[in-house]
């Protein structure tokens, strides 16, 4: 069970130059008097890119985390826990089984059947706990209950821990990165190569920073953490960009939707991709810096904007993240997933605008009506080859809260909602899926 912790916040605020330092490098103050940290990437031979083909199946990880956190119950693998990491204020909950009971912090929140879902005022490091599976997510509202001041928050999951993250910060600056962690460990911040500043934590608490500057940037554990970033903008009071700090993996798929944010840790990335109709792309993010793929229209003239972009898996030699950003609404963002974290179950939580949907198999998707108890299925289609490794996807409008969508394979699944008490309606969401 967690325990709370006082909150420890870093601002690091604006890069400013100062002549009287004698020195002409750009530099990170924070509130603290006396802490001067060079940020500026250094300059050193490029790698040279060896462009791997993506197989059919992906692979595991290479450090597999079968009980990242040890012994903490947050890890167990008879329970399924969520943590409120992004903050969301309202929250709504989904489960696949009659007979679910959910737990908030301890305590019964609710017993739920097959396609009933239940919605309920949360706060940030609230802990969700069931002996069976479920999805939860909610929504953050600041200043304004606008696209600027709102967001959809998708709670994080044991899987997603990592003993490092990549993530970037272009937009709405500055970018503030909650992390949360499991055991007492020294938390290192880089950009690129260049060591910036290092926080010692104790288990179970929470540190938040804020980067000022566009870049890129990676943390860096020996204990595994969970992440979040959201950017605020100059006054603090805006929620853009907000999404879950997923691990770093050689091999990405999702929807850039208008573009994708591309980012590495302390290797220069380059990236080969290929989209469902075949068409390759390929990219260099540079160290401490990131890269803009633009999306590719689905209908091959325009329109990428609302996740009608075309699937896209992105490979490197080297472990990266992405993002997609600017969708056309909502100033949000939503991360690409590590394959090896696609799944072949997920529960909506909440009624959807649309929900998109893709994977490295051309087959059908089970969808389940709870409102019909029927079943209906859908076929992922791709126009591009399979052995050149071109994913799958569709993309279904108007699925109610309750549906379960269910296959043989596994896949991947973003949606869209509609504004609810647990949810905003501009604003893309990665879906947490269930069953390897």
């Amino acid at each position: 069970m967690f325990r709370t912790f006082p909150l420890i916040v870093l601002y690091l605020f604006s890069l400013i130059f100062f002549p009287s330092c004698g020195s002409k490098d750009n530099v990170f103050y924070e509130k603290s008097p006396g802490i001067r940290v060079v940020t500026t990437p250094p300059l050193g031979p490029e790698k040279k890119p060896t462009p791997p083909i993506p197989p059919k199946d992906p692979p595991k990880p290479d450090d597999p985390i079968d009980n990242p956190g040890g012994t903490d119950s947050f890890f167990d693998p008879a329970l399924h826990n969520a943590l409120n990491l992004g903050g969301a204020i309202k929250s709504a909950v989904s489960v696949y089984e009659d007979a679910t009971e959910v737990f908030l912090n301890g305590i019964s929140l609710a017993t739920l059947n097959k396609g009933e879902t239940y919605e309920f005022l949360s706060k940030k490091s609230d802990l969700l706990t069931s002996d069976k599976p479920f999805f939860v997510s909610g929504k953050l509202i600041g200043k304004k209950d606008k696209a600027l001041y709102n967001a959809n928050i998708v709670w994080s999951y044991p899987e997603w821990a990592s003993t490092s993250f990549s993530f970037s910060a272009n937009r709405k600056l500055p970018t503030e990165l909650s992390l949360y962690t499991f055991t007492n460990e020294d938390i290192d911040i880089y950009s690129g190569t260049q060591h910036i500043r290092r926080f010692t934590v104790n288990s179970h608490e929470l540190l938040t920073l804020q980067v000022p500057n566009k870049g890129a940037y990676h943390v860096v554990s020996k204990g595994v953490m969970l992440g979040y970033a959201i950017s605020l903008g100059k006054k603090l009071d805006k929620i853009v960009d907000a999404h879950p700090v997923l691990p770093p993996y050689e091999m990405l798929i999702g929807f850039p939707s208008r573009k994708a944010i591309v980012s590495g840790l302390d290797q220069i990335i380059y990236y080969d991709g290929i989209y469902s109709n075949g068409v390759s792309t390929k990219g260099k993010a540079d160290l401490g810096e990131y890269d803009v793929e633009k999306g590719l229209p689905n209908n091959g003239i325009c329109c990428n904007f609302f996740y009608n972009s075309k699937a896209l898996r992105i490979f490197s030699t080297e472990k990266f993240f992405a993002r997609s950003n600017a969708d056309g609404s909502g100033w949000a963002s939503s991360p690409f997933l590590p394959e090896y974290l696609m799944r072949k179950n997920y529960t909506l939580n909440i009624d959807t605008q649309w929900v998109a949907i893709a994977s490295t198999t051309k087959d059908k998707v089970k969808v389940w009506n709870p409102k019909t108890l029927t079943t209906t299925l859908h076929k992922l289609e791709r126009e591009g080859f399979e052995f050149l490794g071109a994913p799958t996807q569709i993309k279904i409008k108007g699925l109610s809260k309750g549906t379960i969508i269910s296959a043989d394979f596994p896949f991947a699944v973003w949606i869209q909602p509609k504004d609810s008490e647990g949810s905003v309606d501009q604003d893309e969401m990665l879906v947490r899926g269930v069953g390897e």
